[in-house]
C-alpha cells in the first residue's frame, strides 16, 4: 500500500484550470479500486491519495497519467508500507 502525497506547483489561475480534469481521473482510479482515499491538505498546496499495494511502475505509470504532471503542475512522493492495524473495512483493500 501506498501514501502519496501530492505537491502542487504554479499559480493557483493555472492550476485551477485542470481541477476538473484531475478530479476526474482521481474518481476514476477510485471506481478501479486503485484509490482508496484522496482529498487536499487542510494546510498547504497539495493532497494526500492512499493507494492499493501495486508494483512501483504500475504506480508511476499511473502517476504519470494525472492531468497536473503531465501539465508540469504537480509532483508526488510516496511511501510504500504494510498495514498491520486498520478497520475491518478496509480489509477488502488489504487483502486484495
Amino acid at each position: 500500500m501506498y501514501l502519496l502525497q501530492v505537491h502542487f506547483h504554479g499559480e493557483e489561475s493555472i492550476l485551477s484550470s485542470y481541477v476538473v480534469e484531475h478530479t476526474k481521473w482521481v474518481k476514476n482510479a477510485i471506481l478501479d479500486k486503485l484509490f482508496i482515499l484522496a482529498g487536499q491538505k487542510i494546510e498547504g498546496k497539495g493532497g494526500v491519495i492512499l493507494v492499493v499495494d501495486m508494483p512501483e511502475s504500475q504506480l508511476n505509470e499511473l502517476i504519470s497519467q494525472d492531468p497536473f504532471v503531465k501539465k508540469g503542475l504537480a509532483s508526488y512522493t510516496s511511501c510504500r508500507f504494510e498495514p498491520a492495524l486498520y478497520q475491518d473495512v478496509l480489509l477488502n483493500f488489504i487483502s486484495g
